[in-house]
This record gives C-alpha cells, sequence and structure tokens, in this order.
C-alpha cells in the first residue's frame, strides 16, 4: 500500500510505504495534524487517523493436510476437500441439503464409525428414523388390536388397577398381541441401531471430539436395563404376588439394593452424557481438518 503526505505549501509527497510514513513521522518531517491519504482514499485526513498497513500480503493457499481418509486411512493434502478420497476413491460425504439422501446416506454407511458427519447428515437420519419409528408403532396398534381384539382403553383399565396381581390378570389375555407388537416394534429398532449409533459417533467426531460421552451414554443405559430387570425379573418370579416378592426381598435385601442403586446411577450417566452430546449435535462443524478426517 502507497501512501502520501501534503507539506506546508500544499505540494504532493509521496508514494511513500507505511514504515517510511512512520519513519518521517518519528523524524518530525510530518505530525500528527499532517494531511495524509493511502492510495485510493477519495481525499485527506490528518495523519493520527491514516490506518498504516504494511503491505504485506497473504501466502497464497497451497495444499495442506486435510486430515485422513475414513476409510482407507490415507493422508489427504488438497487446497480444499475433495469429493472423494484421491487414494480409494471413495466418496468422502455423499450427503447434500437434501434430508431424505442424508438418512439414505446414513444407510449405505451402515456400521461406520470413522469419519465425520455434519449436523444437517445427523438430524436427517434422525428425523426419518423417528417418523419410521411412529408409523411402525401406529401400524402395529391398529393391527395388533384387529388380530387379538386389544381393548382401546387397555391403558386406561392398567392405571385403574389396585395392585400387580390385578395388572396381571389385564394383560393376560392379551400378552401374545401385546408382545408381538412390542417384537415388531423392537426389531425396526434394532435395524436402526447401528447407523445410529454410527452417525452420533461421527457427529462427535465432526465437532473435533472423541466417542467417549457416547460410550458412558452406552454404560448408563445398560445399568439401567440391568437394574431394571432385575425388578421385572422379581416380578414373574414371584407370580405377582405382592407377598412373595416381599418375601424375596427379605431373604436377600442387598440385591434389590444394588438394582436400585444401578438404575438411578445409571440414569444419572445417561443425563448428563445425554446433555452433553445434545449440545455437541448442536454445534456447527468444526472448520479444518483433524484425527478424525477433513471438515465436510
Amino acid at each position: 500500500m502507497n501512501y502520501f503526505h501534503l507539506t506546508p505549501d500544499k505540494q504532493t509527497r509521496g508514494p511513500y510505504s507505511a514504515a517510511e510514513m512512520r519513519a518521517l513521522h518519528a523524524s518530525g518531517a510530518i505530525d500528527d495534524d499532517t494531511l495524509a491519504a493511502a492510495a485510493g482514499d477519495a481525499g485527506w485526513r490528518p495523519y493520527r487517523e491514516l490506518t498504516l498497513a504494511d503491505g504485506v500480503e497473504p501466502p497464497p493457499i497451497g495444499p495442506r493436510t486435510l486430515g485422513n481418509c475414513p476409510f482407507c486411512g490415507q493422508e489427504i493434502v488438497d487446497t480444499a476437500t475433495p469429493a472423494a478420497c484421491p487414494h480409494c476413491g471413495k466418496t468422502l460425504h455423499p450427503g447434500t441439503g437434501n434430508l431424505w439422501f442424508n438418512f439414505l446416506s446414513c444407510l449405505r454407511r451402515y456400521a461406520c464409525f470413522r469419519g465425520r458427519a455434519t449436523r444437517t447428515e445427523f438430524w436427517s437420519f434422525y428425523l426419518f428414523f423417528y417418523i419410521i419409528s411412529m408409523v411402525c408403532n401406529y401400524l402395529c396398534q391398529i393391527t395388533m388390536a384387529g388380530l387379538y381384539d386389544i381393548p382401546a382403553d387397555l391403558e386406561q383399565q392398567l392405571h385403574a388397577a389396585d395392585d400387580v396381581s390385578q395388572v396381571w390378570a389385564t394383560i393376560e389375555p392379551y400378552l401374545a398381541g401385546c408382545g408381538i407388537s412390542v417384537g415388531i416394534q423392537l426389531l425396526v429398532a434394532l435395524l436402526f441401531t447401528l447407523p445410529y449409533w454410527g452417525v452420533t459417533v461421527r457427529r462427535l467426531h465432526d465437532t473435533g471430539r472423541s466417542a467417549a460421552a457416547f460410550v458412558w451414554n452406552l454404560i448408563g443405559w445398560v445399568m439401567c436395563c440391568g437394574g431394571l430387570g432385575y425388578f421385572v425379573w422379581l416380578l414373574f418370579a414371584a407370580g405377582w404376588d405382592e407377598e412373595v416378592m416381599e418375601l424375596m426381598v427379605e431373604n436377600d435385601i442387598m440385591l434389590p439394593i444394588v438394582a436400585l442403586g444401578a438404575l438411578l446411577l445409571g440414569f444419572l450417566i445417561m443425563l448428563i452424557s445425554g446433555l452433553y452430546m445434545l449440545v455437541c449435535f448442536l454445534l456447527p462443524t468444526k472448520q479444518g481438518g483433524n484425527k478424525y478426517g477433513p471438515s465436510l
């Protein structure tokens, strides 16, 4: 950048570099009130108001390390993230703004825990997973109610039951239909479990974080299931008889205490790790390459 200044008799002097203008000011040849301007300015202004730039042009952006390919592990060196890995040729990120395309992309990478997933890709998968789950639940309820004559007010009957034995007596005639309905919904959930886990881990990678929070969430889930499973087993082992259950608990009080502790601690772990992951899911992509791959 070139600079100019006016002499007391209104003569233009220059061009000078930023360093030369500073030297003139330091020597007293010009002062803070001397009118000066940078090349291209529309008018003159006091030197004190002039912003001097040394004019060092930033170096051109050349090839740089963007990260490692999530498929072949080779280092990717380029000026920008390529559409496909130059080593193995696999598409680094096939997703676009199309929500359905992003959902299908997650299914194609069924059990892929390597690489990164953008915020759009993650929420696209979650949206369609939720829709499919709700539709499946609704269809199962309609079908099972028609095949097994499950009453529409079954839930109200269960709430109105006075004790565990009445609950069992209420649901026993419809247990087969309810079991099939729950089994179908569990099967659908299991089919989407691995792609959901995969896109969750990749989304954490995309924000520069490891899968530690996800692992803790799974640990909490296992503890909750273990604690809850004990009490379910206790109900069936006692034949849904409250007196028998009380007797079984009194004979070995430590088991229910441990199960309850696992249930509460697991829930707490799930809550904390779940809130942490939710915040991560809402964060934008962390630009630049990291050890999980290039930014997408």
